[in-house]
């Protein structure tokens, strides 16, 4: 969730390569191997010292947010869903 929020406030994100991670974060931040702080510094560095890039990856972090996981997108992706499945159930009755 923290994650989420970071993007969905164009920060600039460095996570660590954990599960569900990547795809949340998709090619709008930089990923780093769990436990490996020379990868961690090296990322911060990259990031601090390219405003371009930072501003880059930020901008695009809110925007896959908003693609993705915008909550009214999310809930009308759901009902369409659950009507679907219950469209199925009752003819399934018969």
């Amino acid at each position: 969730m923290t994650l989420l929020e970071a993007m969905s406030s164009g920060i600039p994100v460095i996570a660590s390569d954990l599960e569900g991670v990547a795809s949340a974060l998709g090619p709008a931040g930089m990923l780093v191997p769990p436990d490996d702080e020379r990868m961690i510094a090296n990322a911060l560095r990259q990031m601090s010292a390219s405003p371009a890039r930072r501003k880059e990856l930020g901008a695009e972090a809110r925007q896959r947010v908003m693609n993705f996981y915008d909550a009214k997108k999310t809930c009308a992706d759901l009902l369409t869903i659950y009507r679907k499945i219950s469209a199925t159930g009752d003819s399934a009755r018969g």
